[in-house]
């Protein structure tokens, strides 16, 4: 899959994967259930991924335009 994205749509979704990221800890940090956080766990893992990409684009962009 292949998707085209503006530089400020990136800096965009960088932020708000950081907020969910810093949201998800809090989570896992105040929830008792050990099921649902296994689950957050597995999201924060996916979200990481998805951030890494995110840099890596955002590198990528940067060295373009230099």
């Amino acid at each position: 899959m292949l998707l085209e994205i503006t530089n400020p749509e990136v800096g965009f979704l960088s932020e708000l994967l950081d907020a969910k990221h810093k949201s998800l800890l809090h989570e896992i940090n105040h929830t008792d259930t050990h099921e649902f956080r296994d689950i957050l766990r597995q999201q924060v893992a996916v979200l990481e991924g998805l951030k890494s990409k995110i840099h890596r684009i955002s590198s990528a962009a940067s060295l373009t335009s230099d």
